[in-house]
């Protein structure tokens, strides 16, 4: 007999979704000041179990601002043990349900005098944890997104009772999409969770069996994953004149949708004859400008002509996505051209199927129950995908789940030589459409390691467009920086000590590996751990940043070390060796290749060779860096003069191309972004043209600038106090949204302080960037409030936008120097120095100036907009660099003293 709903295929015709509120996270040192149960009976809510506690301690001033629960509502509130017997109860035998309910779990057991368990005699349903694998393309998996994607309403979260209650409805839902995923990716989840004690098990199995029983068995979920390869077709003449396309006539208007701008077609026209000329062009093109189109449509044109494909290069991921998507899509269909385009990133975001199914296979030995959920919203997505890109897999963290990346990422070594399936290889596929491509849009990482590492994926001859053309430095740096640290060799080691052991494999040569690995492991563990205690006094236990602290000389620095550096550098190279050793000649080859066994060999020995070639080599800066909190030290290496690698490299060539974006000027100049990606040195064999186009906007009328002049010093706590006077005025006066930039936590803790008791009375909605604050929560509450004040980090000067009434006040409260401990940073004032520079004026300055131009674009989206911009660092008046910062500014600022001088004076708002 068919079932009819959710609650019926899962057996959940009843069940109870509980909540804890507490004063922390740590369960021995804080406390429970809220428990709530929701009986939930046929899918909807019959009763409710709800007290607040006494905590027995005070509640902190951020615990009382997210849960609304004050020191005087838990006085005289009953203890938590004269509640627990009736909450017991309450629950009885019924399955319970959580959003991330192993914390509340945790909660009880421990704050319980009969430490009661609940997981033992319950079925336990996560619904963090399950939406990880039902909504895995989602980005946020707290209870208030998923909430908010159900359209569930979130009024009084961070309250017990309403939280649970949403639980329980976001439970319903996830089980109402669980059954439409196809048999075959249910089955693959069943196999993984069927024999592990572990949250949702039941869940799986059922929808499972359910699923299998339907005599049709067709797949009902339908993603919205896109291609990753596109081709164009169109019967329509082509236009190749700019002036026919772009020009005040041009079809670009002709249905109304774009407006001419004139900086827009002086830019178009710049690049294209810049390309006639075989020129390349650095191009400053402000907000507003459409700098997009000005360089699609004069290379879409020139690379159609001359036959010549055009790579196109952006930093973030939504500005790819824009572009293949949407832009590329419409200046094709304009010009009436038939082109093939394919969107491309470096082979190391792409899965494996192969290797994928290989660690299903030996899962048992390879994911622990805790990564079961994530690897379980890999299975699922990797079934629905088109493209195999991570990124769309929003519920895998890459920097979380490194180790499991590792085993199931496209890697050359393992998917070149034994591939038995190319044609589901995502990343095959992708790369062998390069070769026929007439547009590849890649991401800086991969246009900078393809032309570093020599690994000819990009066609040689292009034309390239670096957009957002002032993060590529940054990009290339990060990604040949190299990390290494104790959990990077002992997963390795761990990861193929256990393969060995389930496969039992007896051949003399996985013996010999065997005996070794377990000598490494406690080599690895020993030097690190004596690493760790030799530098007990450099530590700082009560700091929340990690100390950095370079090195020349790897055999001074590691001297106190147990095995010291050779010896240690001897047992890997030793191991290296032995892995490499093993060939087709071993008996249990065919099952060390079927395993994946070979892989990781292959993996780590070269991993090894990495991290060898390093630790000796003049080549690279060193360092190494202590996590206070964790206790653990990491091992850095970053290549020097990236500037020169970048120079050579990547543009050495004879290739045509154009960077553009925003901001990239420093004090009207490009000087600082040629010598930063070493374009300085490439005036010997290419012309270089600099433009800047300014926005298409009246900033003069949009906005008031205004800098404040003070004595005050920037790290004072008076600074704080007169600060925090300015924010609260303004929100008093304006009655506006206000975004307050600050550089550090610790500022926007400090600002809290100050101003939580004051902007609660006049009803001005506070929101912090505090650790562990999610961006986009803080983000979506922002748009959504009326007056509300967001004091942001510096995730917050990039990459977000708040149009018209959206944002009407910004302030940058501190100039965003870059960190004096930054080990390239100590490199380049050497250099500098030896060059007779300055780092501090070469370097960190413009440094500085570029990312205040990139946080004043936060204020003025459009041309309708209207805003005040602030800087409040004293410093702008009294130090030497203030001009230069101020004249990389599009309009000039008014001094003012006095908050009330910024009323008075206000003609904007």
């Amino acid at each position: 007999m068919k079932k009819n709903s959710s609650v019926d295929i899962y057996e959940l015709d009843e069940f109870v979704a509980i909540d804890l509120e507490t004063t922390g996270l740590d369960p021995y040192k804080e406390s429970i000041i809220e428990i709530s149960a929701v009986k939930f009976e046929h899918g909807a809510k019959t009763s409710v179990f709800s007290y607040l506690l006494d905590p027995q301690k005070k509640i902190s001033p951020f615990i009382e601002d997210l849960t609304g629960i004050s020191n005087d509502m838990v006085s005289g509130k009953p203890l938590f043990g004269d509640v627990i017997d009736e909450f017991i109860e309450f629950i009885g035998d019924l399955p319970i349900v959580g959003h991330n309910i192993g914390f509340d779990i945790n909660f009880i057991k421990i704050h319980s005098s009969s430490d009661i368990d609940l997981e033992i005699n319950h079925q336990v349903c996560d619904t963090y944890l399950l939406s990880k694998i039902v909504l895995f393309s989602n980005s946020q998996f707290s209870l208030e997104a998923i909430s908010d994607y159900y359209d569930i309403s979130s009024k009084d979260s961070h309250r017990a009772t309403s939280d649970a209650y949403n639980s329980g409805l976001i439970l319903l839902k996830l089980l109402d999409q669980l059954i439409l995923f196809d048999e075959s990716v249910l089955d693959r989840l069943n196999s993984l969770f069927i024999n592990r004690f572990i949250f949702n098990r039941d869940l799986i199995y059922k929808a499972y069996q359910y699923v299998h029983s339907l005599s049709q068995g067709k797949n009902e979920y339908s993603s919205n994953f896109k291609d990753s390869i596109v081709h164009y077709s169109s019967d329509t003449s082509s236009h190749n004149s700019l002036d026919s396309i772009i020009g005040r006539d041009g079809i670009l208007y002709s249905d109304s949708t774009y407006n001419y701008r004139d900086g827009q077609y002086r830019m178009s026209k710049a690049i294209e004859a810049d390309i006639q000329s075989e020129n390349i062009s650095i191009i400053e093109a402000e907000t507003g400008l459409g700098k997009t189109y000005a360089y699609l449509i004069p290379f879409i044109v020139e690379s159609r002509k001359r036959n010549i494909p055009l790579i196109i290069s952006t930093y973030t991921k939504s500005l790819q996505e824009q572009l293949f998507y949407k832009d590329i899509k419409n200046v094709i269909e304009l010009l009436g051209l038939s082109l093939s385009a394919t969107l491309l990133k470096g082979r190391g975001n792409y899965i494996c199927i192969n290797r994928l199914i290989n660690l299903e296979s030996q899962s048992n030995e390879l994911v622990s129950d805790f990564e079961c959920h994530d690897i379980a919203g890999v299975i699922t997505w990797s079934h629905y995908t088109k493209s195999g890109d991570i990124d769309e897999c929003g519920s895998f963290r890459l920097n979380q789940n490194s180790r499991l990346w590792n085993l199931i990422k496209s890697d050359v070594k393992f998917c070149s030589k034994r591939c038995f399936s190319s044609s589901l290889c995502s990343y095959t596929v992708l790369s062998e459409s390069i070769k026929n491509a007439d547009i590849i849009v890649v991401n800086h990482s991969l246009f900078a390691l393809d032309s570093i590492e020599k690994r000819q994926l990009l066609p040689l001859e292009n034309y390239f467009v670096i957009d957002e053309a002032h993060d590529f430095f940054k990009s290339t740096k990060k990604v040949l920086t190299l990390e290494f640290d104790k959990l990077f060799f002992k997963n390795y080691l761990g990861d193929i000590s256990g393969l060995v052991k389930s496969l039992l494999l007896r051949s003399k040569e996985i013996l010999s590996l065997s005996d070794m690995i377990s000598i490494v492991e406690n080599k690895v563990d020993s030097f690190f751990n004596s690493y760790l205690h030799s530098n007990d006094n450099i530590k700082n236990k009560f700091s929340s940043y990690p100390i950095v602290k370079t090195f020349q000389d790897s055999d001074i620095e590691f001297q106190d070390c147990e095995p010291n550096i050779n010896e240690f550098i001897d047992n890997l190279s030793e191991l290296s060796a032995c892995m490499n050793s093993i060939d087709d000649n071993c008996v249990d080859f065919h099952l060390i290749k079927q395993s994946g066994l070979l892989d990781l060999f292959i993996q780590f020995s070269d991993s090894i060779d990495s991290f060898l070639s390093c630790i000796r080599s003049e080549k690279y800066i060193s360092w190494v860096k202590y996590h206070h909190q964790s206790n653990y030290v990491t091992i850095n290496f970053l290549t020097k003069d990236i500037g020169k690698i970048i120079g050579e490299n990547c543009f050495g060539n004879l290739n045509i191309g154009t960077f553009c974006s925003a901001t990239i000027t420093v004090d009207n100049t490009f000087e600082y972004f040629k010598s930063q990606l070493g374009l300085d040195r490439l005036s010997y064999n290419k012309n270089i043209s600099e433009y800047t186009f300014g926005t298409p906007f009246f900033l003069e009328e949009q906005v008031d600038f205004y800098s404040f002049k003070s004595d005050l010093h920037i790290n004072s706590d008076e600074y704080i106090a007169s600060l925090s006077k300015q924010i609260f005025e303004l929100a008093s006066f304006f009655n506006k949204k206000i975004l307050v930039l600050c550089t550090s936590y610790r500022q926007a803790s400090q600002l809290k302080d100050k101003l939580s008791s004051k902007l609660k009375n006049i009803g001005t909605q506070l929101l912090v960037h505090e650790k562990g604050r999610s961006r986009n929560s803080l983000i979506r509450a922002f748009r959504e409030s009326e007056n509300a004040i967001l004091i942001g980090t510096m995730a917050f000067w990039e990459g977000v936008d708040f149009p018209g009434d959206q944002l009407s006040i910004l302030m940058m409260i501190r100039i965003p120097f870059s960190n004096p401990n930054d080990p390239y940073l100590k490199y380049l004032d050497t250099e500098l120095n030896i060059q007779g520079k300055n780092s501090f004026s070469d370097y960190q300055v413009p440094e500085a100036c570029l990312k205040m131009k990139q946080g004043f674009g936060r204020l003025i989206r459009t041309e309708f907009d209207k805003g005040i911009f602030i800087i409040t660092d004293p410093r702008i008046y009294n130090s030497s660099y203030g001009n230069t910062i101020i004249n990389s500014f599009p309009i000039e600022p008014i001094s003012y003293t006095q908050i009330s001088q910024i009323s008075n004076k206000n003609k904007i708002l």
